[in-house]
């Protein structure tokens, strides 16, 4: 949802502007908003760069830059992890190492699926005693919770 509203918003930012082929962007933006940090920082830069191929003045580059940057900014600094903090219990610090280490093994794939895949990871080991501690690591408060403990 919180993808889906950052395409939604970066629509309307693109169209407001004038940008050509705002569908593409805007579900590239969705897309690319899967991939933590980098992914945000492609998604501005991409549209941008048009917008600068494209108009004859420096304004609407500027324009897309500072209001996709700040939609980027808000919905992944502030709305994302407030939303998510309490439901995945996940470590900032943990979350880009997994995006580094499986964008190294499987590329771009590695990169949509390093969240999941460690979130995973912290479960399994969560239901462990003796691989507790590294679930208790990664996780952002020091505490799992009791879904993640559970076993059939």
């Amino acid at each position: 949802m919180v993808s889906a509203l950052t395409g939604i918003i970066s629509y309307i930012i693109l169209l407001w502007v004038g940008v050509d082929y705002v569908p593409f962007w805007a579900l590239l933006i969705f897309m690319l908003n899967y991939i933590p940090t980098i992914g945000s920082m492609v998604a501005v830069l991409l549209p941008t760069t048009l917008a600068l191929v494209q108009f004859d003045t420096f304004g609407p580059f500027v324009t897309l830059l500072v209001s996709l940057g700040t939609v980027q900014v808000l919905i992944g600094n502030v709305l994302e992890p407030w939303l998510m903090g309490s439901s995945l219990n996940l470590s900032p610090l943990v979350v880009i190492l997994a995006l580094s280490l499986w964008g190294q093994m499987w590329g771009v794939t590695g990169m949509f699926l390093s969240v999941p895949i460690t979130v995973i990871s912290m479960i399994v080991l969560a239901n462990f005693p003796q691989t507790r501690a590294i679930a208790v690591a990664m996780s952002e408060n020091g505490r799992l919770k009791d879904s993640a403990l559970r076993t059939s």
